[in-house]
């Protein structure tokens, strides 16, 4: 039993798929259930290379079959601890109604690891900027996220639905000021950010993201 056990089961958990998942990532998502009571459903969708409707339909999911309070939308490439999820939720309240979990990627080099957090450039060429300046465990203000480790509250989908006239358009791809079409996870950001809601990003709570690798010499 997983030590000072929460049992809120105020969590849906969500993911897409493509018929398939990694077994870190189903390795986590038993940990937890086998250790905590903090989730009290799990919606999943099979996506195609159709990101957006994908996650528009976990988001409609979440708000139409449950009185859970918070969405945890986690991605299947996505290793985690129980206490990335307990930690999210400490940190996270109706003033932080959407708070990012750390997680890495790289350039198409390879290195450095760049964080799937960013911050708002609206001067620059790009309209986001790779987060820069914060330390390890803080709790930060950003300007967008990935969407692959992230806690999103209840009343922040509703409001971004009735900003889009009722549609269920949370992800659905948008252009930013910067004239350039952004994925899903960004243009989530963007909406959320139009409709007054702040994002915040807890980088004590990381997560690990599972890619492959060639290990040794190709030739």
């Amino acid at each position: 039993m997983y030590p000072g056990r929460v049992t809120d089961r105020d969590v849906c958990l969500g993911w897409i798929h493509g018929g398939s998942i990694r077994a870190e990532f189903m390795e986590s998502v038993l940990t937890l259930l086998d250790t905590t009571d903090l989730v009290g459903r799990y919606v999943t969708f099979s996506a195609g290379t159709h990101l957006a409707a994908a996650r528009n339909a976990i988001a409609g999911m979440f708000l139409d079959g449950g009185p859970e309070t918070w969405l945890w939308m986690v991605d299947t490439d996505i290793a985690f601890s129980p206490d990335v999820l307990i930690r999210l939720l400490a940190s996270a309240d109706e003033i932080r109604p959407v708070m990012s979990g750390l997680y890495w990627t790289t350039t198409q080099g390879g290195l450095p690891l760049v964080p799937m957090l960013y911050d708002r450039a609206p001067d620059a060429d790009r309209e986001f900027t790779p987060c820069s300046g914060w330390h390890p465990g803080d709790v930060i203000r950003i300007g967008g996220c990935g969407a692959g480790c992230l806690l999103i509250h209840r009343g922040v989908l509703a409001a971004i639905q009735r900003d889009e006239n009722d549609r269920p358009s949370w992800f659905s791809e948008i252009r930013g000021d910067d004239g350039r079409l952004y994925g899903e996870d960004l243009s989530f950001c963007l909406r959320a950010t139009a409709a007054g809601i702040p994002l915040h990003a807890d980088t004590g709570a990381q997560a690990g993201h599972v890619k492959p690798v060639i290990l040794g010499v190709t030739g």
